[in-house]
């Protein structure tokens, strides 16, 4: 990996102290460094440490370039985000570094939160407004600042999780405890952590950390792939002054999808031995393979290990812009950012840098951009004779009548090497289940392998498929009560989407299953007491329950054929309520007894004994 420049390190950690305290009474005044011809490049003056707002003219006098010498500048005043490299090996097609502005300690509700400015990488959704919980994050925290915020605010939590953390990430351990890991920041761990598995110490030469699998839960709660994520922990820089955070959703088929399909005697165990049952889990995923999850947890390391910043040392500097401060143009800016401000070829980081206009220069300015977030200066030499600088690090006066500038196309990337990319491998694609045709009240196992794909999905058609996101080779049981199609929703490397379908056939078989019943009429004709009538119900399973009119009962019952029922009371209760009321239920649990065959049509159920004489009427409710 290659290092962070010492000079950027240093200049960082320097900041670091300032902001704990550390800073001069008085801050030395920077006045612009005189020109000198260097070779070129950027500086990291370029991406605005909140969220971009068009900038807001005024006609004040401007300040000198003494007084807007910052007094104590976040990270973000010296670390450029868009000097940030990551290799996400193939696992987001999009990502940004994003430098967010610091929160103020304390607790947002019931969880802490609180945070000095810092670093954010998002995946997928760019922006950190828009990072849904549970998205993939990457944090880079400043952690002096981070622990004095905290300590200010009283609450020492923080700096001790930072001790805890370099503590062990300084014995380099093969695993972890199974739970009860220090993890920060409060935002991402905001419950206790009772499952850490997979645990190892990442050694990435220059810095280092520790990485495991987990969760954090608000009580004892199955283990599912619900909520579970790869975590990393590390610190960065010469002498671990940046904190490494990163958290990525991870599942294994090994795991239940969701707690709906935990199996009953894990619930159970839960339930009477919560430590065992988290030991119990905790020994069973420690067992797999890095390759046994998805994203293969060896393929995570990679992508955290290959976070770099700068590319390679250098100790040129970046040409200085001296501009004319001779006269003072009808509209005009004046450098505020700490390090200076890149003069760029177009609106964007994406355009190469002419030059820095160090802290304090005055810029004239003949436009701005179509989004009002780059002011566009005159540059001798540069292309069409402007450069734009990023309307964050300067202060703009007169700026009302400026024109809108429409930005030059954007330069066409160079390719680092001439090394051929490799062609990507074929996916591969199979779903299919155990048993295509099954009988009513039975079972079968949806089963689908994947490979070389972005993701998979695996869900009853007319379902909402976000809702049940599938690992790459896994298994599902559905017991359908009537034929259903099942389908698989792959969406390929190159985003576009096919779908497979397997249907289930179920044969009608216990059509009385899942059905309840109240009587309406007693065969022999005799009438049914005020009150509350005997009830039955037929479950799933050959199972049936029910209210005899003074007694609950329990009863089994089998179906055979459309038209042939058995059932056979097998408990009730012994309370009496009346002779006329006890005869009744006698009578009703008698009938259910001697039925052996039923007719259905609509919503009325009749029961007949062996010679077909009504025995019982029941009405659907």
């Amino acid at each position: 990996m290659k290092r962070i420049t010492p000079y950027i390190v240093s200049i960082l950690f320097m900041l670091v102290l300032a902001a704990c305290g550390g800073q001069p009474e008085t801050p030395p005044t920077l006045p612009p460094p005189a020109t000198s011809e260097v070779a070129p490049t950027d500086a990291p003056t370029d991406i605005p440490p909140t969220a971009t707002v068009p900038p807001v003219a005024t006609e004040e006098t401007p300040p000198t370039a003494e007084a807007a010498a910052p007094v104590a500048p976040g990270i973000c005043a010296q670390f450029d985000p868009t000097l940030l490299e990551l290799n996400t090996q193939g696992l987001a097609a999009e990502w940004q570094a994003n430098c967010v502005p610091g929160t103020e300690a304390g607790a947002d509700g019931p969880m802490l939160s609180g945070l000095p400015e810092h670093v954010q990488i998002n995946f997928g959704n760019l922006s950190p407004s828009s990072r849904q919980p549970g998205d993939p994050v990457l944090y880079i925290i400043p952690a002096a600042a981070y622990r004095a915020q905290w300590d200010e605010a009283g609450v020492p939590l923080v700096g001790e999780q930072l001790d805890a953390l370099s503590d062990l990430i300084a014995r380099a351990p093969n695993a972890v405890r199974p739970r009860g890991m220090p993890v920060l920041p409060l935002e991402e761990a905001g419950a206790t952590n009772d499952l850490a598995v997979q645990g190892r110490a990442l050694d990435f030469g220059t810095w280092s950390g520790i990485r495991f699998a987990g969760r954090f839960s608000q009580g004892p709660t199955p283990i599912t792939n619900d909520n579970l994520h790869y975590i990393f922990q590390g610190f960065a820089g010469d002498n671990d002054e940046f904190f490494v955070a990163f958290f990525y959703p991870v599942t294994t088929p090994n795991l239940p999808l969701t707690a709906e399909e935990v199996t009953p005697e894990s619930i159970a165990l839960l339930e009477s031995d919560p430590i065992g049952y988290f030991d119990e889990q905790a020994a069973a995923l420690n067992a797999l393979t890095s390759a046994d999850w998805q994203p293969d947890l060896d393929l995570l390391d990679e992508l955290i290990g290959s976070l770099t910043y700068g590319g390679d040392e250098s100790s040129t500097e970046a040409e200085v812009i001296d501009p004319d401060n001779g006269g003072r143009p009808s509209s005009y800016a004046i450098v505020t950012g700490a390090a200076g401000v890149n003069v760029r070829s177009g609106p964007s980081t994406a355009f190469t840098s002419l030059g820095v206009a160090p802290l304090g220069a005055q810029l004239e300015l003949v436009g701005r951009s179509v989004d009002g977030n780059w002011w566009v200066t005159p540059i001798a030499g540069a292309p069409n004779g402007r450069g734009w600088v990023s309307a964050s690090f300067v202060d703009a006066f007169n700026v009302n009548a400026l024109p809108v500038i429409g930005a030059p196309p954007l330069p066409t990337p160079i390719p680092a090497t001439a090394t051929p990319t490799p062609e990507p491998a074929n996916p591969f694609i199979s779903f299919w289940s155990d048993r295509g045709t099954i009988d009513q009240g039975q079972c079968t196992t949806l089963r689908w392998s994947v490979a070389n794909i972005q993701a998979v999905w695996v869900y009853e058609v007319g379902e909402n498929f976000e809702r049940f996101p599938a690992t790459g080779d896994g298994s599902r049981s559905v017991c359908p009560a009537q034929t259903t199609t099942y389908e698989m929703r792959v969406q390929l490397r190159d985003g576009s989407i096919v779908t497979r379908q397997v249907t289930v056939v179920v044969n009608p078989g216990n059509v009385l299953a899942g059905s309840r019943w109240v009587l309406a009429a007693f065969g022999n004709g005799q009438p049914i007491l005020p009150g509350q009538p005997p009830t039955l119900q037929l479950n799933v399973g050959n199972n049936a329950q029910g209210f005899g009119g003074c007694n609950s009962f329990s009863a089994a019952y089998s179906v055979n054929g459309p038209s042939q029922v058995a059932i056979s009371v097998s408990s009730r209760g012994f309370k009496t309520c009346g002779e006329e009321l006890d005869a009744q239920e006698n009578l009703f649990l008698d009938s259910l007894n001697r039925t052996t065959a039923f007719d259905l049509s609509g919503n009325q159920l009749t029961l007949r004994d062996a010679a077909g004489q009504e025995l019982l009427r029941l009405i659907g409710r």
